[in-house]
C-alpha cells in the first residue's frame, strides 16, 4: 500500500524482498532532515533487526529524524489486524482520528506484534503539503518550464509556468503558476498559484491560491485546510507531469 501522494526513490522489489522476509506489517521509513521538520510526520525507532521499538505520531519533540513514510506491506495473515484495530478504537476517539491518520495504524500495530521498518535513502517527499510538492518538483526534473508568457519579469530557479498563464513585471522563485493566471506587479515565492487566478500587485511567500480570491487573506487561511491541499495538489502534481512527460 503506498500513498498516492508520496515521491519515491527507491527500489520497491527491495521493499517487498525485505517485506516477505520479514511475514510481518512493514513500514518504509526516511531520515528527515532536520527535528523541525519531524514534527510533521511519525517518528520512529528500531532495533538491528528493525523491528520497530518506538513510535510518536507527529511528535512535538522528536526521539529521532527517522520519518515512516505511505508505504505499507500488510501480508495476507495480518489483514484481520485491519478489523481488529478498528473495534479497538471505536467508540473511543471520533472515526477521522483512527481511519484517516495511517501511522496511528502503525503506532497501533507496533505496540501489539512485531512491526518491521524498511530504512531507505535516496529522495522522498510528500507532495501532499505545499513544500513537499515543490521539494518534488526540483528533484524530478531540471531547470524551469515555461508554457505561458513571460514579459518584463525575473524568473528563479524552480519555477514552472504552464498554458495560458501569463508574468507581467513580477519576480517568481520556487513556484508553480498554473493554467490561464494572471500574475502582475507580484512577487511570488515558493507558492503554488492555481488555475485561472489573478494575482495583482501582491507578495506572496509560502502561500497557496486558487480562483479570484485576494491572494494575502488566502495565504492565511490556507494552512488551515489541510486536508483540500493534499488532496488537490496530489493532483496537480500528476497533472503537470503528466505533460511534461508527453510534452516531452
Amino acid at each position: 500500500m503506498i500513498g498516492g501522494d508520496n515521491y519515491y526513490s527507491f527500489d520497491i522489489k527491495d521493499f517487498m524482498d525485505f517485506s516477505k522476509e520479514k511475514d510481518s506489517v512493514t513500514n518504509a521509513c526516511y531520515q528527515v532532515e532536520s527535528i523541525e521538520e519531524a514534527k510533521n510526520y511519525g517518528i520512529v525507532s528500531f532495533d538491528e533487526d528493525k523491528k520497530i521499538k518506538d513510535f510518536q505520531e507527529k511528535p512535538e519533540e522528536p526521539k529521532s529524524r527517522m520519518a515512516a513514510t505511505a508505504c505499507y506491506y500488510f501480508p495476507e495473515n495480518k489483514l484481520d489486524l485491519f478489523d481488529e484495530y478498528v473495534e479497538y478504537w471505536d467508540g473511543r476517539i471520533p472515526e477521522e482520528k483512527y481511519l484517516d491518520e495511517p501511522g496511528r495504524f502503525i503506532e497501533w500495530t507496533s505496540e501489539r506484534y512485531d512491526t518491521y521498518e524498511f530504512p531507505f535513502t535516496g529522495r522522498w517527499t510528500d507532495v501532499g503539503t505545499r513544500g513537499g510538492y515543490l521539494r518534488a518538483e526540483r528533484e524530478m526534473r531540471d531547470g524551469n518550464v515555461v508554457k505561458g508568457e513571460v514579459e518584463d519579469s525575473d524568473l528563479g530557479e524552480n519555477v514552472t509556468i504552464l498554458e495560458g498563464a501569463r508574468v507581467k513585471g513580477s519576480e517568481v522563485e520556487n513556484s508553480i503558476i498554473f493554467e490561464n493566471c494572471l500574475v502582475e506587479d507580484s512577487i511570488i515565492k515558493g507558492s503554488l498559484v492555481g488555475e485561472d487566478t489573478e494575482v495583482i500587485e501582491k507578495d506572496l511567500r509560502e502561500g497557496l491560491v486558487k480562483d479570484l480570491i485576494d491572494a494575502w487573506a488566502f495565504r492565511w487561511i490556507l494552512p488551515f485546510s489541510g486536508l483540500f491541499l493534499r488532496w488537490h495538489s496530489y493532483f496537480l502534481f500528476i497533472r503537470v507531469h503528466l505533460q511534461v512527460l508527453i510534452d516531452g
